[in-house]
């Protein structure tokens, strides 16, 4: 959960790519390496209550994610990872028209998923922080009960193997955090998915 540790690490690690360079013309490995290490570094800028770097890292690992150009349910997921921080960030600025924007297509892969029957229980752990990016960008307080309800609902139905996880907690926290009315930012733990 040490986020400034964190950023220095993904920071060292892009300084390390921009400096070796080791691109093949038939690689991604460059370009994934970048998304990655620009995702974790979106997350501790956000953690840190930096949501504008927070956005422009995330929009650069999206950028850089050369997976983008597969269809694959598992290349989308992590695209929908990446977009639900970035909207989260842009919610944080007061952006919500522009972060409904960001999930709309979130939203619609975790329904297409879930309606396929091919969900798993991390893909409805991560359809459930999706939910909750929604709800912060909900524009009636109705529609962001629901949502949060919702995603609740996600986060409590999910197996007792993934209760310890990080990633479970930090969802589960922030949404009841949201639902009692007491969301704050920046956010208590922002830690590792």
């Amino acid at each position: 959960n040490d986020m400034v540790g964190a950023r220095q690490l993904a920071e060292a690690g892009l300084a390390r790519l921009d400096a070796v360079h080791f691109k093949h013309p038939d690689s991604n490995e460059e370009d994934d390496c970048r998304s990655t290490l620009w995702w974790a570094l979106g997350k501790a800028q956000y953690s840190a209550g930096d949501a504008a770097g927070a956005q422009e890292t995330l929009r650069r690992s999206i950028t850089a994610n050369a997976l983008e150009k597969d269809g694959s349910a598992g290349n989308l997921r992590w695209l929908g990872k990446v977009s639900t921080w970035l909207a989260l960030a842009q919610i944080r600025q007061g952006h919500l028209v522009e972060a409904r924007a960001t999930l709309a297509p979130v939203l619609a892969l975790h329904r297409s998923l879930t309606k396929l029957s091919t969900e798993s229980a991390q893909q409805r752990l991560e359809m459930a922080g999706a939910w909750y990016a929604q709800a912060l960008a909900e524009p009636t307080q109705a529609g962001r009960r629901r949502l949060l309800n919702d995603a609740s609902d996600l986060v409590d139905g999910l197996p007792a193997a993934m209760h310890p996880l990080h990633s479970f907690q930090l969802w589960r926290g922030w949404i009841s955090s949201a639902r009692n009315g007491s969301d704050t930012w920046p956010p208590k733990d922002a830690g590792r998915e």
